[in-house]
């Protein structure tokens, strides 16, 4: 690689280091200002990350079972998103440690307030 586009990655590498992280402190501050509201934009925001990570390995064991010349060209980016499944399990955490938040029936309280939900408990879960 030519050494002017190595500078050229490497000064988006840094801004896309620093945009990370001050999402990373917003995200942080609306937690602390507001958590139900965060956890339930967040858990949409986890699940499409899912989504293309899930997708990219679909589609790259699909390549690896049938074959072809096709995945010469998209071998490469669909290893580097499926890559990111474990870091999509670390960002699922807080809404796992704040599941009954975002999920009112997942509270033994909740549930033993109303006797609806009780029913539904084996559908809700």
């Amino acid at each position: 690689m030519r050494p002017d586009r190595q500078r050229h990655l490497a000064r988006l590498q840094w801004a896309a280091a620093v945009i990370g992280l001050l999402g990373l402190v917003v995200a942080i501050a609306g937690a602390m200002l507001d958590p139900q509201s965060f956890l339930r934009a967040w858990l949409p925001a986890v699940l499409a990350w899912l989504a293309l990570s899930v997708g990219a390995l679909g589609m790259l064991l699909i390549w690896h079972l049938m074959g072809g010349r096709w995945g010469l060209v998209l071998g490469d980016v669909l290893e580097a998103m499926a890559a990111t499944l474990p870091l999509v399990a670390l960002l699922f955490l807080p809404v796992l440690f704040a599941i009954g938040t975002v999920y009112p029936w997942a509270q033994p309280e909740f549930v033993s307030a109303h006797e609806v939900v009780a029913k539904k408990l084996a559908y809700l879960n």
